[in-house]
């Protein structure tokens, strides 16, 4: 016959203790069931927050590259830039004082001109397709 382990405490002690071990048990699981539900719907409404604010966010950048592209193209516009442009392409060789002189009056007008107008530019190229880049507002330093 099995003995009972806590033979030493009465039954009037045993009885409450039994039920307060048995309402905690049921408060504990009962606590993990909520913690484990809130915890899972709460990561849900995180995620379609997220989600909804990267999509409006995708949406604002590319409104604002679309926006900088059609700046550039109305740089590109611009008489004084094309026919620089035309001249460095198709006049005197690129190491030459004239060249240079002209390269340098570009770059000139794209600083003072252009690049003040679109605070999101950080630098003008003018890039021709067979001769590479004809000036810059601020020409790069040299490679090391």
């Amino acid at each position: 016959m099995l003995r009972d382990p806590l033979g030493w405490i009465p039954l009037k002690f045993k009885l409450p203790l039994a039920f307060v071990v048995m309402g905690l048990v049921v408060y504990g699981l009962s606590a993990l069931v909520v913690t484990y539900t809130a915890r899972e719907a709460l990561k849900q409404a995180i995620s379609r927050e997220v989600t909804e604010l990267a999509g409006a966010q995708a949406k604002l950048v590319e409104q604002q590259l679309a926006l900088l592209s059609r700046r550039a193209e109305d740089f590109a516009s611009d008489g004084y830039i094309r026919e620089s442009a035309e001249r460095l392409a198709q006049g005197a060789p690129p190491d030459s004082a004239e060249a240079t002189s002209r390269r340098n009056a570009l770059a000139e007008h794209l600083a003072k001109n252009k690049l003040p107008l679109e605070p999101a530019f950080a630098n003008i190229h003018v890039v021709h397709t067979r001769h590479g880049t004809l000036a810059s507002a601020y020409p790069s330093p040299p490679a090391p």
